[in-house]
């Protein structure tokens, strides 16, 4: 003798199937969320207070230069610039950066960082550009 399906059953299923696609539909609604927040530039604050100034461009990777287009917090004449650090950087010559600068002995440095000594630039944008501007409000004049 076979036992019927009870009415219960099929509302079990129902109740399975429900859940397995509200948990589907909230993991794609994390995973959105996580690429559209993933990696948000933080700028070094030690890097940017230690530097002499901060340049926003372009690198040409034929002349191994950076074009200047802004600079912070003051205005500086160069529109180019050569780093004598260049080879230590990993850049896309499509990109806009912001890059914090050091000047000694006559030539200019990519700030590094003080706890890898490494010189770091930083993807240029709304954001990066405000957060710069809040670390050199911190920053004494010179």
């Amino acid at each position: 003798m076979t036992e019927s399906p009870s009415p219960l059953d099929g509302h079990l299923r129902k109740f399975k199937l429900l859940s397995i696609v509200i948990g589907g539909a909230w993991l794609l609604s994390l995973l959105g969320l996580t690429l559209a927040t993933a990696n948000p530039v933080t700028l070094n604050r030690q890097q940017i207070l230690t530097s002499d100034f901060v340049v926003q461009g372009r690198f040409d990777p034929k002349s191994r230069s950076f074009k200047v287009e802004k600079s912070f917090p003051v205005k500086i004449l160069q529109e180019q610039l050569k780093f004598a650090n260049h080879n230590e950087l990993h850049v896309n010559p499509d990109e806009e950066y912001l890059v914090p600068v050091v000047s000694m002995d006559r030539r200019y440095y990519v700030t590094p960082s003080l706890m890898k000594n490494l010189p770091l630039v930083y993807p240029a944008g709304p954001e990066s550009e405000t957060q710069l501007e809040k670390l050199l409000a911190e920053k004494p004049l010179r």
